[in-house]
C-alpha cells in the first residue's frame, strides 16, 4: 500500500489557475487567427490545384508547430521516447490532417462501390439481416422450411439459452420474424436465407 503525503502535492492557487486560462484563451485566439490567415493565404494568392497544395504545406507548419509547442510546454513527453518515435508521431500527425480526411470525404462519396456491409457483417459490427427485411428459412431450419417472414427483431444470446428444444451457444444472433399468418417465430441466423 502506498501512502500518499498530501503535502507534497502542490496546489494550485486562484492566480496560478487564471494564469493557465489565460494561456488556453490565448492559445486559443491565436489559432483561430492562424487558421483565418491561412485559408486567406491559400484563398487569396492561389488558384484551383494551387490551393491544395498550399493547404497541406500550411497544415503541415500548423502540426509542426504544435507538437514543438508541446515538447516545450511538457519535456516529458519529447525525453520519454526516442527521435523515431517522435518523427514518425509528426508524421502521422500530417498524413492524417493533410491527406487522411480528405480521402474519408472522398471514399464517403463512393461508398456504393465499397463493400461497407460485408466487411461489417464479417466484423460482427453488423447484423445481417436489418428490421423490415423480408428473409426465407433455410431448408434445414427445425420449423417451418423454406417458408419467409419480415424481420421484426433482433437479440444476441447472452447466456446459454433453449430455443425450442435446442440448447443455443452465447453469442448466437437470433432473428424473430413475422410469418405470413402473423405468427411470431424465434429463428437462430445460421437458419436463414436472404
Amino acid at each position: 500500500m502506498v501512502l500518499l503525503n498530501a503535502d507534497l502535492i502542490p496546489r494550485l492557487t486562484w492566480r496560478d489557475r487564471l494564469t493557465e486560462w489565460g494561456h488556453l484563451a490565448l492559445a486559443t485566439l491565436g489559432c483561430a487567427v492562424l487558421v483565418s490567415g491561412v485559408l486567406y493565404l491559400a484563398f487569396a494568392h492561389h488558384e484551383r490545384w494551387q490551393i491544395a497544395w498550399w493547404l497541406v504545406a500550411e497544415v503541415s507548419v500548423l502540426v509542426l508547430a504544435y507538437h514543438a509547442y508541446r515538447w516545450w510546454r511538457y519535456p516529458g513527453i519529447a525525453q520519454a521516447r526516442t527521435a523515431e518515435e517522435l518523427i514518425f508521431h509528426v508524421a502521422g500527425s500530417i498524413v492524417f490532417f493533410t491527406i487522411g480526411i480528405p480521402l474519408m470525404v472522398l471514399l464517403s462519396h463512393f461508398r456504393s462501390l465499397i463493400p461497407v456491409k460485408k466487411w461489417a457483417i464479417r466484423l460482427g459490427l453488423t447484423f445481417r439481416y436489418q428490421s423490415r427485411q423480408i428473409v426465407r428459412l433455410s431448408a434445414v431450419a427445425r420449423s417451418r422450411p423454406g417458408e419467409s417472414g419480415i424481420v421484426r427483431g433482433v437479440s444476441v444470446i447472452q447466456r446459454d439459452q433453449l430455443l425450442g428444444n435446442v440448447l443455443l451457444p452465447v453469442g448466437t444472433v437470433v432473428y424473430r420474424l413475422e410469418m405470413s399468418d402473423h405468427a411470431i417465430a424465434e429463428v437462430p441466423e445460421e437458419e436463414l436465407v436472404s
